[in-house]
């Protein structure tokens, strides 16, 4: 694969259920593609880890793309932060990932920490049917400075605080995480039956333009730090079955587009 020069996106694709990860491992090793490769997709590979190639991120300067689906086995993301031009970020389906830590971020072929700040060009990031997903530790050193999209969907187990410095975001979606309690949940907040407001931290988020709320049935007021929200120009406020009043000084500047669904005491 790596005399292929002109290839730009390789899939890598299983059938089924692997009975020797060490030999599926050796063959995906083999399977390295060209360093000018933008976009890689590994669905349903049965190794515990993933190629070492994947773990060499000035290898891949050029890449933009890559999903990382239904490795059941893999009990490690790889380390891909320091992929220098990675926008987008897929995670779906690894059951074996309790958490989410150092090596997400680092370069593993180097024994220190780099210097560089980790995903510095990623735009979108998505993590989506983490079953055994508990804890995302951040680092807290300017990661993620461009990202504009985060989704978190059906990662039960995720408890404790998201990373809480998203200077770009415009899009954060949390659905299906019954025990996350987060700085940020309350950009947008389905599933979560305990919480009774919206956090006070999430109106830091300045660049946000979409907010929607849903099932939240204990939620009765919205706050006044709402409005904070300067440049919020869709909201989305469904099944929350309590909620009774809008903040008093009224509607966003900014805002085109409301829509209330199912909230039958307002």
């Amino acid at each position: 694969m790596k005399d292929k020069k002109h290839l730009e996106g390789l899939v890598l694709k299983w059938g089924g259920d692997t009975s020797d990860s060490q030999k599926e491992r050796d063959l995906v090793d083999k399977l390295q593609p060209h360093a000018g490769v933008k976009f890689v997709s590994i669905v349903n590979y049965g190794g515990t880890k993933f190629p070492h190639w994947l773990d060499k991120p000035h290898s891949f300067r050029n890449m933009v793309s890559l999903e990382l689906r239904r490795c059941a086995n893999c009990y490690l993301l790889p380390s891909i932060g320091q992929l220098p031009s990675l926008k987008h970020l897929r995670i779906e389906e690894m059951k074996e990932i309790t958490e989410v830590g150092r090596e997400f971020y680092e370069d593993a072929s180097s024994f220190s920490f780099s210097s560089i700040k980790p995903f510095q060009s990623l735009e979108t990031l998505s993590f989506e049917k983490m079953s055994e997903w508990k804890e995302w530790h951040a680092l807290e050193v300017g990661e993620f400075s461009r990202l504009l999209e985060l989704s978190i969907v059906d990662c039960p187990k995720l408890i404790g605080e998201l990373p809480n410095h998203f200077p770009s975001l415009r899009k954060l979606e949390i659905f299906e995480c019954h025990g996350l309690v987060s700085n940020n949940v309350g950009l947008l907040v389905q599933d979560i039956s305990n919480l009774t407001e919206l956090p006070p931290q999430f109106q830091n988020l300045s660049s946000l333009q979409k907010l929607k709320i849903s099932r939240m049935p204990n939620l009765k007021e919205l706050p006044p730090k709402l409005c904070r929200l300067i440049k919020l120009e869709r909201l989305e406020i469904k099944k929350c079955p309590s909620l009774v009043s809008f903040p008093d000084m009224g509607l966003l500047p900014m805002l085109k587009t409301l829509e209330i669904g199912e909230c039958e005491a307002l």
